[in-house]
């Protein structure tokens, strides 16, 4: 019995250097972002990641930078039908929609651009993070909405995209030739 523990515990190491050298990889791209813990938390949750390489690691990014646009893009949709006008407290919703619709087209078009190895990535992340800050700015500068927790939710929404295009862009540069 003692050999099959043996073996089991050898296997547990091999695992957790692979881990190590992902860890490091990760690691490595995180520390370039404005908020490192975000980034790992963010990666992580992709069973993948700690296997991957910087290309997979590109995929599982721009896969959730995806995945928060579209997700955003519904619920600025669902607040405009909900709230289809002042007086309701709704103004300064269409630049977010329309941005959104912007990133996530862009976004589709990296994942594109990966599947076919020209990586030319950072110019779609460049319109994702542009469309985040058109939002920021039309939800500082507007009377947006009377409910504060729908409009702290939809900035939430869109730091999230800026941070996950923030980290896209960084995987960008590491793939250039």
């Amino acid at each position: 019995m003692l050999p099959a523990v043996t073996l089991a515990v050898n296997e547990m190491n091999e695992r957790a250097k692979m881990g190590e050298q992902s860890n490091e990889r990760v690691d490595s791209i995180c520390n370039q972002t404005p908020n490192p813990k975000f980034c790992i938390d963010a990666i992580y949750t992709d069973p993948q990641a700690s296997d991957a390489n910087t290309v997979g690691l590109a995929y599982i990014d721009f896969r959730l930078a995806i995945t928060n646009a579209t997700n955003t893009l519904s619920f600025i949709t669902n607040l405009q039908y909900r709230y289809n006008a002042p007086p309701n407290g709704v103004t300064g919703l269409t630049p977010c929609s329309v941005g959104y619709k912007k990133a996530k087209n862009a976004l589709e078009a990296a994942l594109a651009d990966l599947d076919s190895d020209t990586y030319e990535l950072e110019q779609f992340a460049a319109v994702s993070a542009q469309s985040a800050d058109r939002c920021q700015h039309s939800l500082n500068s507007t009377r947006m909405m009377k409910q504060i927790s729908v409009r702290s939710r939809l900035i939430r929404r869109n730091t999230d995209l800026k941070l996950l295009t923030g980290i896209c862009s960084v995987i960008s540069s590491m793939l250039v030739r």
